[in-house]
């Protein structure tokens, strides 16, 4: 009953406040200063593994380690690169599902604060993940197949883009791919319209705003940015993948269809939909229970390519 309160508040307060506010002309500037000083709230409310927390500066961007206090995979470690749309979005907000991955993966997770938009526009956020991942192998000499890059919503789509320049670069093959409620073509020209209505968060003509923002001169249709125009053989190279995200979500058919190009291209690709859920639900993990169902199949993922 509990669970069913929660669950019904939550998506009350997601529906009838925060999606007008998220999707409106309010400045960029204006929504970081409301929404990062909610996350606040929502830390408050939600239960929090405890974790060793500390700051760095790597390669030019501010980074956040979040570790269990007892990691069984010490020399493991998963990159996360947050959504927001491209332009909000810090480690408070976030700080419910990073602290739950690094708890229950029993690793520690390095939440890339790249630069958002408008302050900055393409490649700098991809490029800025590219940078940690290098640290990562050159200076703190992870093996890369003990590397993992997770990505939620926006941030799932410069997670790939990051895959296949790292790809480009003849970087080494990480452990795997990691994308949530992922936003892979920015365009939007996937979108269906009985998902666009169906959406508890986002709607297309907020996330083309922002995507052009992001994009700054560079085309919505490059494949360096909607990384669902990759050619195959750029593909062919990624490393497994899985992809969670709501059936009704508006951003699910572009998750359909990055999956099929996957497996066509002989890419081992997890797809795995609910139907009960949202877009990017999984940051809820802490205060909601299925939210913390949906992210075991994290763990398993991760467990089966360690």
């Amino acid at each position: 009953m509990i669970s069913k309160i929660k669950r019904a508040l939550l998506t009350l307060f997601l529906g009838r406040l925060i999606k007008p506010f998220l999707t409106s002309n309010v400045s960029p500037n204006k929504k970081r200063t409301v929404l990062h000083s909610g996350g606040h709230i929502l830390n408050a409310i939600s239960r929090i593994p405890s974790c060793n927390i500390t700051q760095h500066h790597i390669e030019g961007v501010n980074v956040t380690c979040c570790a269990p206090k007892s990691a069984q995979r010490p020399d493991h470690a998963l990159i996360y690169a947050h959504g927001g749309s491209y332009v909000i979005g810090n480690f408070t907000l976030f700080k419910p599902i990073v602290s739950h991955l690094a708890h229950t993966l029993s690793m520690p997770i390095y939440f890339v604060d790249y630069t958002l938009a408008p302050d900055a526009t393409f490649p700098t956020a991809r490029d800025q993940v590219c940078s940690v991942h290098a640290h990562l192998l050159n200076e703190a000499g992870l093996q890369p197949e003990h590397v993992f890059i997770l990505g939620d919503s926006a941030g799932g789509g410069i997670s790939a883009s990051a895959i296949a320049e790292l790809m480009r670069q003849d970087a080494p093959p990480l452990a795997g791919l990691i994308l949530l409620s992922p936003l892979l073509d920015p365009s939007c020209a996937q979108h269906e319209p009985e998902f666009a209505d169906n959406d508890l968060l986002l709607t297309r003509s907020a996330l083309l705003r922002d995507a052009a923002l992001y994009a700054g001169d560079t085309p919505l249709t490059d494949p360096n940015i909607s990384v669902s125009y990759l050619a195959d053989d750029e593909l062919t190279r990624f490393p497994p993948t899985l992809i969670l995200c709501d059936k009704n979500e508006i951003l699910c058919p572009e998750s359909r269809h990055f999956a099929k190009r996957l497996s066509g291209n002989h890419v081992d690709v997890t797809l795995t939909l609910f139907d009960d859920l949202w877009h990017d639900a999984f940051m809820h993990v802490g205060f909601l229970d299925e939210a913390e169902q949906a992210l075991e199949h994290v763990n398993a993922f991760v467990a089966q390519h360690t």
